[in-house]
């Protein structure tokens, strides 16, 4: 009887070690669907892509948009993304505005903003701002509607990079018309994949694989 009851745990006890080592080296399946794309990513203007299953059933969409201002070292960019059947929307994103200074081993403390008045005595105010840092390269993350609401009602902005004491250390100006132009791409690129998309079996990439991660134990 004890000796029974000890192979029954024994086995018990193997059993689940074959489970565990079956989950960790699981056996991978793949997923085939399709993969659709405007433009390309990583340059300039706007870019988008859906990744479908086999049916046309979206899976993930994203998008983003990138521009160069006055100098290739100030730049804005907007990112968004959706997972599920969802259509990506062009305002529900966030945007990063980034100013490298370059030549320098340590830069004083700073902080980066972007204004309608770089010269107000109310400079201090907390607005569209980050913490005063020495990082070379620094970035402001806002809510993308935001910037665009903020550009549709000014006549000029500036990135500034300010000291401690309300000095303007740098200043460079942004057209506003190019938020209104970024606003105006994106919306064109997710329209254009909303075209590929109805119709991804002939305009869309063919691709074994959609989801690399999906394990089957």
């Amino acid at each position: 009887m004890i000796r029974a009851t000890f192979m029954l745990l024994l086995f018990a006890a193997v059993s689940a070690c074959t489970s565990v080592a079956s989950t960790r080296h699981g056996r991978h399946v793949a997923q085939p669907g399709f993969y659709c794309e405007v433009g390309r990513r990583f340059e300039t203007g706007a870019w988008a892509s859906a990744t479908l299953d086999s049916n046309g059933q979206q899976l993930k969409a994203e998008w983003d948009w990138r521009q160069s201002l006055s100098t290739p070292l100030l730049r804005v960019s907007a990112v968004g993304s959706v997972k599920g059947p969802n259509p990506p929307n062009p305002y529900d994103a966030y945007t990063s505005v980034s100013w490298a200074q370059p030549g320098k081993r340590k830069s004083p403390k700073l902080r980066l903003e972007l204004t309608t008045a770089p010269d107000s005595r109310y400079w201090w105010a907390r607005g569209f701002t980050t913490d005063f840092t020495s990082d070379l390269d620094r970035s402001l993350v806002m809510v993308w509607s935001d910037l665009i609401a903020l550009s549709r009602g000014a006549s000029s902005l500036d990135v500034v990079l300010r000291a401690p004491n309300g000095r303007v250390a740098k200043k460079a100006s942004v057209d506003p018309m190019l938020i209104a132009s970024g606003e105006r791409q994106v919306s064109e690129a997710l329209h254009s994949l909303a075209d590929l998309t109805r119709d991804y079996t002939r305009r869309c990439q063919r691709v074994d694989d959609v989801d690399p991660k999906i394990i089957v134990t």
